[in-house]
C-alpha cells in the first residue's frame, strides 16, 4: 500500500496482503474474514479472545498470519483439519474460509470460546466446521484418539512435550503444522514419528511481525 489511508481498511489489508503472500482469496472470502473481526470485536466484553483492538492490526496479526499456513499446505485437497486451541478461530476459521474443501474441527478446552466459535461459524455460513470442547489431556487419554490429515497449532503451548504429543492426532500420511515466531525459531524441537517436510518464514505484509511456519509429515 502506498497511501497511509488505505492501510486502515481491513478489507484492503487482507486482499492485498494475501496477494503479497501469494495466497490470493476471492472478495467473498475476504469479506468473511473482515466480518470475523467485526464479530470478534462485538464479543470482546463477553469472552477473552484477543488483546488487539484495532481492526487493521487484527487484519494483519490474525487474518494474514493465519493465511501463512497455506505457504506450506496446499489448498483444495479436502483435508480433514484439527485446529488445536482455536480460541478466536485463528487459524482454523480463516483456513475454512480460504479453502472451503477443508473439513475443519475447532478444538478448545474453554466452553465460552466454543460458544463464540459456533456463533461465528453460523454467521459466516461455514457448514464444514465442527467443534470439540475438550482439553488436550482428555483427548490424549483416549485409547484411540481421532486422527486428521492436518493438525495445526498457533500460540497453543511453548512446551516441547505438549507440542510433541500432538503427533498422536496425525493420520498416516498426514501432517502437523506449527506456527512459531522469533523466540522459537531455533527451538530444535524433534519428533520421533514425524519428519520436517516444509518450512516458510517471512514478515507479515504491512508490519514488522515475523512468522515461521513449519510442516512435519508422518510417513
Amino acid at each position: 500500500m502506498t497511501a497511509q489511508r488505505r492501510e486502515i481498511d481491513p478489507f484492503v489489508i487482507v486482499r492485498e496482503g494475501a496477494l503479497i503472500l501469494e495466497i490470493p482469496i476471492d472478495d467473498e472470502a475476504v469479506a468473511k474474514t473482515v466480518r470475523h473481526l467485526e464479530i470478534l470485536n462485538q464479543w470482546r466484553d463477553r469472552v477473552n479472545l484477543t488483546s488487539l483492538k484495532d481492526m487493521a492490526e487484527m487484519a494483519v496479526l490474525h487474518v494474514l498470519d493465519s493465511l501463512t499456513v497455506f505457504k506450506v499446505v496446499p489448498r483444495g485437497a479436502g483435508l480433514r483439519v484439527l485446529d488445536v486451541g482455536s480460541g478466536a478461530g485463528f487459524p482454523g476459521v480463516v483456513m475454512a474460509v480460504a479453502d472451503n474443501s477443508m473439513k475443519v474441527t475447532l478444538m478448545d478446552g474453554d466452553s465460552a470460546k466454543i460458544v463464540f466459535l459456533k456463533h461465528l461459524s453460523r454467521h459466516l455460513e461455514l457448514k464444514q466446521v465442527a467443534f470439540l470442547n475438550k482439553r488436550l489431556e482428555k483427548l490424549l487419554a483416549l485409547d484411540e484418539p481421532s486422527t486428521f490429515d492436518l493438525v495445526v497449532t498457533r500460540a497453543f503451548s511453548s512446551k516441547p512435550s505438549v507440542i510433541q504429543s500432538l503427533s498422536a492426532f496425525v493420520s498416516r500420511g498426514g501432517s502437523l503444522v506449527r506456527m512459531i515466531g522469533p523466540s522459537s525459531v531455533e527451538d530444535g524441537l524433534i519428533f520421533n514419528d514425524l519428519q520436517q517436510c516444509a518450512d516458510w518464514e517471512g514478515t507479515l505484509p504491512f508490519s514488522s511481525h515475523f512468522r515461521r511456519v513449519v510442516r512435519y509429515r508422518r510417513a
